[in-house]
This record gives structure tokens, C-alpha cells and sequence, in this order.
């Protein structure tokens, strides 16, 4: 039963596949009016934001979505092949390594461009996140399980 489970997710997800992929391709208008939400940023902020993200994502796509499509294809040969729960952790294995290369590649991107907000535009920043953050822990942290998926009774 768990495993028809897991492969009727990953159906759902592969269908979703074309609104991700439509998403993706807009992402980087996505990120800007993202950020804009969470600070206000001056005209040359705006440029060296546009080009240290059209870097970014050139290099996620040559580098990680590879990655990904290597990882579905071994989820689809796990599940045709008896799923384990060795195939399951290789695999999250492999996207945690995904991540981490992520985070190491954007971090002095990211370090760059915040190190040119002025105290104003951090103050901002900090504001906003903590107003995400405390939207976040109200929808989910202080519900109970089933009050989160809508499955009460």
C-alpha cells in the first residue's frame, strides 16, 4: 500500500510538471517581486540584483536541474523495482547534497547584494520576514496535525 501511495504522489507531481516548468521559466520575475515585497530596493540594487540572479539561474539550470531529472528517474527505476527504504534515503540523500551545493553556490551572491542595503532597507528586511515567519508559525506551528491538512471530523 505505501508504495502505490508514494507512486499516485509522484503521478500528481509529474502532472503538476507542466506548471512548474511554466513557473520555473518565470522565476526570475517570480524572485524580483518576491524581494520586493521584503524590501524596497534603489534602481542600481534592482540592476545588480537582475544580473546576480540571471547568473544564478543560468547555473541552476545547468547544474542542478540535471540533478533533479537524474533523481525522478531513479525514484520511477526504485518504484518499478520494488521501492526500499535504502532506494528512498540514496535519493534523498542525493537531493540534501543538491541543496547544500545550492546554498554554497548563492551564499556570496547573497552576501554581496545584502551587504548593500542600508540599515533603513535592513530594518525593512527583518520587518517583513518576521511578519512571514509569524504567518507561517500561525498557520502551521500552532495548529494541530489535522487542522494544517483539513482532515477533521
Amino acid at each position: 500500500m505505501p508504495v502505490k501511495l508514494i507512486a499516485s504522489l509522484l503521478l500528481c507531481l509529474l502532472l503538476g510538471a507542466c506548471s512548474t516548468k511554466m513557473a520555473y521559466n518565470y522565476l526570475d520575475w517570480i524572485l524580483e517581486w518576491y524581494v520586493g515585497d521584503l524590501v524596497s530596493l534603489s534602481e542600481d540594487q534592482e540592476w545588480q540584483f537582475r544580473n546576480a540572479l540571471a547568473r544564478q539561474l543560468d547555473w541552476h539550470r545547468k547544474k542542478q536541474l540535471p540533478l533533479y531529472v537524474k533523481s525522478l528517474d531513479d525514484l520511477r527505476n526504485a518504484i518499478n523495482n520494488g521501492l526500499t527504504v535504502e532506494a528512498l534515503q540514496r535519493i534523498y540523500h542525493d537531493q540534501e547534497n543538491g541543496l547544500n551545493e545550492l546554498i554554497k553556490q548563492i551564499t556570496p551572491t547573497l552576501s554581496e547584494l545584502l551587504a548593500t542595503l542600508s540599515d533603513s532597507q535592513v530594518e525593512q528586511l527583518m520587518e517583513n520576514l518576521e511578519e512571514q515567519n509569524q504567518e507561517l508559525e500561525d498557520e502551521y506551528v500552532k495548529k494541530s496535525r489535522d487542522e494544517q491538512t483539513g482532515w477533521e471530523h
